[in-house]
């Protein structure tokens, strides 16, 4: 037995030692040349790279799969130059679905999945040093990532636990940047970055089934962040043809819901917490240099803002139970203030002219008010 154990370490020794030498001759080979390493420990494993067309040049690839039934397709075609493709699996079941570069210099993907049945896909195309990192430690998980026509974006995504789902898409984009972290099970979470310049989106989960959902469209600076703590909690978020947009939510209890929709606007800015369980906001904000924030901490309250106009400013906060307000405010130069603490109040302001200014404050039960200017 004891003879038979060392045999089997001195053959694994004698493995570990030649892929080590064909990687530093991989490496060490010739500067202008394509170069694809395979490294496969298991039963069942595919690997397909293709890097044929004379376009390209200096590009790297490395596979390494340790486990069964593993797979992976990669292509870097179409004036690809210095780009990187590094693909760790370890496990059974994964799947590396076409990782694609296409007209890229010095762009880089490295993907790390590590339990079973996951599933990655990325595209990056006309891009110049765009990185994307992906890593996966579960089971179930599905990623989609593209970069398309972009400059310097980055992305970076991390999904640890069961049944996560993640969707990231650059579209025409420069110095871009996606950051998706999500921590439990059954979480979703979807972005889309397009024809933008200079944005950011940064999407934290922890917890389970809950629901993001991010686009930015046709806009520039445009800056978003989602944070979900707890169970069932789902955002919304909608930024379009706009400039300078701000986004910032916070959601920490069970089953909170927020949608929110900046369009058509510029310098507009929201930010959203919600505390408790069961709360609702409804934000939308259409015009320039509008902002507006929500607070709410207790169970079942729900706020809805509305605005449309330019210069506009309204902020809402309510703590306790069942609480409902609402604020609607179109024309310009308007302010808006809405506070109530207890529970069953409601509040409705209104204000469709210009240089008003609303103040609401209630404070016991069943409270009712409403402002009409």
């Amino acid at each position: 037995m004891k003879i038979n154990m060392l045999i089997c370490k001195e053959i694994d020794m004698k493995v570990y030692t030649s892929i080590a030498v064909v990687v530093a001759i991989a490496i060490s080979g010739h500067a202008a040349a394509n170069t694809t390493i395979v490294i496969q420990n298991g039963n069942e494993n595919t690997t397909t790279s293709n890097q044929n067309d004379p376009s390209t040049s200096g590009n790297f690839v490395i596979f390494t799969q340790t486990g069964d039934n593993n797979s992976s397709t990669t292509a870097q075609t179409v004036n690809s130059i210095n780009s990187v493709i590094n693909s760790t699996q370890i496990g059974e079941n994964n799947t590396v679905s076409s990782i694609s570069q296409f007209d890229t210099t010095t762009s880089a993907i490295n993907v790390l999945q590590n339990g079973q049945t996951n599933l990655f896909f990325a595209m990056q195309s006309n891009t110049m040093t765009s990185t994307s990192i992906s890593t996966q430690n579960g089971t179930s998980n599905e990623m989609v990532i593209t970069q398309f026509e972009s400059n310097l974006d980055n992305m970076v995504v991390t999904q640890t636990g069961d049944s996560n789902i993640g969707v990231l898409g650059q579209d025409q984009t420069s110095n871009t940047s996606q950051i998706l972290n999500q921590q439990g099970i059954s979480n979703v979470v979807g972005g889309i970055l397009a024809n933008e310049t200079s944005s950011i989106g940064i999407i934290f989960q922890d917890g389970t089934s809950n629901i993001a959902d991010s686009i930015f469209e046709n806009g520039s600076g445009n800056y978003q962040s989602t944070i979900q703590l707890g169970l069932s909690n789902t955002s919304f978020t909608k930024q379009s043809s706009a400039f300078n947009n701000t986004f910032n939510l916070l959601q920490d209890g069970d089953s909170n819901d927020a949608h929110v929709v900046q369009e058509y606007g510029s310098d507009t800015s929201i930010e959203v917490i919600q505390l408790g369980t069961t709360n609702m906001v409804m934000t939308d904000q259409t015009g320039s240099t509008n902002e507006a924030g929500l607070e709410q901490d207790g169970l079942s309250n729900t706020a809805d803002l509305s605005q449309d106009g330019d210069l506009l400013v309204a902020f809402m906060e309510q703590v306790g139970d069942s609480n409902g307000a609402t604020i609607t405010q179109t024309s310009t130069m308007n302010t808006a203030s809405t506070m109530q603490m207890g529970t069953t109040n409601t509040h409705d302001t209104t204000q469709v002219t210009s240089g008003n200014s609303a103040t609401a404050i209630q404070v016991g039960t069943s409270n009712v008010g409403t402002i009409l200017q």
